[in-house]
């Protein structure tokens, strides 16, 4: 099964564990595998903690750090963008997952999350769920 929505990430990030959980629960699937998918090259998703907002905040403050916004970039487009595209081939666009018992299978303080390095921008997020 193949389920799209369209996720507008207003800034950094956009937790979307529950809209994935909400679609195995949804597809009925007890057992199986499933993979999140985006159709941007400027956005990546990330399983990371999700009870303490600072983790996030240093993720980015790294991934800054480690690849900041220049104006020297050969991209053609706008050049505050084209650091997006390396953090996003870092990260990945697409993301596996487990479901046990019609249920995201996440640790206690995990989430999975859209980070969108281009704030404001409107998002195809696909899922694709596999019944074991």
């Amino acid at each position: 099964m193949l389920y799209q929505y369209e996720v507008v990430v207003p800034s950094q990030t956009e937790e979307i564990t529950d809209l994935l959980a909400h679609t195995i629960r949804t597809a009925g699937i007890d057992s199986g595998i499933g993979v999140a998918f985006i159709t941007v090259t400027n956005a990546a998703l990330c399983v990371t903690n999700n009870k303490k907002p600072e983790v996030l905040t240093d993720i980015f403050d790294d991934l800054n750090s480690m690849i900041p916004t220049r104006i020297d970039y050969r991209y053609s487009g706008d050049y505050t963008e084209a650091s997006a595209h390396t953090k996003s081939a870092l990260l990945g666009v697409s993301l596996d997952f487990l479901v046990h018992d019609n249920t995201l299978l996440v640790g206690k303080d995990q989430g999975v999350f859209l980070f969108n390095f281009v704030a404001g921008q409107r998002i195809s997020l696909y899922v694709k769920l596999k019944s074991a």
